[in-house]
């Protein structure tokens, strides 16, 4: 069983003998240390709960709460990418490399694009169009890459590729336009 009191979870965690036993997870010391005090007054069940059980209710509510701050949170440049907690899939991409590249694209953030952060050298600029290189220009605006792009996909943004192009063909854009080894 998962109370849920004041938007402080408790969790219930059973011992190898059957017995359940309450963790608090309270921001506030204190708090946590009067609540924990008073859940060692509550009687002892003698149920046996099995974690198969207790497991996936316990998971589900800490998706719920972490979709809950997701959704929330101000400013999130990654909701777009990523809406759902918890479901990052790559269905049909072979390689860990092409799950990396794929995840590098839907945040636009690359080593290629921004390395240039960290070593304190200028942003990168597009050999073929003299352009400041970013993954949206790679993917959408470079007039030298729209041949090798057309062959793959034709979308009018960066989440029009995300939510319809197959992830193959965008990996397949990237060997071809030679970035794969870059990104």
């Amino acid at each position: 069983m998962i109370l849920h009191i004041n938007c402080m979870i408790i969790i219930l965690v059973t011992s190898s003998h059957g017995n359940v036993h309450i963790v608090l997870c309270i921001p506030f010391n204190e708090r946590a240390d009067t609540a924990t005090k008073a859940a060692l007054s509550l009687p002892v069940t003698s149920m046996k709960l099995p974690a198969s059980e207790s497991k996936p209710c316990t998971s589900r509510f800490c998706l719920e709460e972490w979709q809950d701050i997701w959704n929330s949170a101000a400013n999130n440049k990654f909701h777009a990418v990523y809406p759902t907690v918890g479901k990052c899939v790559h269905s049909n991409l072979v390689s860990h490399r092409d799950a990396v590249i794929v995840n590098r694209l839907k945040i636009v953030h690359s080593r290629l694009t921004h390395s240039y952060l960290l070593s304190g050298e200028d942003q990168p600029i597009c050999t073929k169009c003299d352009t400041v290189l970013t993954v949206k220009h790679i993917l959408l605006d470079c007039p030298e890459l729209r041949d090798v792009r057309l062959k793959y996909f034709t979308a009018s943004s960066l989440k029009d590729i995300f939510e319809s192009v197959d992830n193959q063909s965008i990996i397949g854009f990237i060997k071809d336009a030679h970035f794969y080894y870059q990104l």
